[in-house]
């Protein structure tokens, strides 16, 4: 893991824009998106940091921005989790997925469709849980 917890606030943006840029080792990308959730970093500067990292070519690194922009209640980052429940690894999928049924129950836009979706998302069948999500996104809306 990236340690930055003793490095000023200050110069923590640039080296986590450094990180997850970096093209080598994935897992210098995927450390780097843990640390932009696990410290305190407005949702704005997440939304920055990270909307060029969920079409990185590592599935580890798509599921971690689809877990850290799924609790940020912003029109673009509900934009990038749609786009994530379409991702072609389901892994990264079920994640979006479960964060889009979290973002219809805590809107008022959801619709009595939603909530059928939401017990779908029960489902061992990942595939009935992702076309729930799909519903669940489009009534969001």
């Amino acid at each position: 893991p990236l340690m930055l917890e003793h490095v000023p606030d200050r110069d923590r943006l640039p080296i986590l824009r450094a990180a997850l840029r970096y093209r080598g080792d994935a897992n210098v990308r995927t450390n780097a998106v843990d640390a932009v959730q696990r410290f305190n970093i407005s949702p704005g500067q997440k939304l920055s940091l990270l909307t060029a990292s969920a079409k990185d070519k590592s599935v580890q690194v798509r599921w971690r921005v689809a877990r850290a922009l799924g609790p940020i209640d912003n029109p673009r980052a509900r934009a990038i989790i749609a786009a994530l429940s379409k991702d072609a690894s389901w892994w990264v999928q079920r994640e979006a997925a479960r964060w889009a049924a979290a973002e219809g129950g805590r809107t008022e836009r959801a619709t009595a469709d939603a909530s059928a979706s939401v017990a779908a998302m029960a489902s061992p069948d990942f595939r009935v849980s992702l076309r729930a999500a799909g519903a669940i996104l489009g009534a969001t809306k």
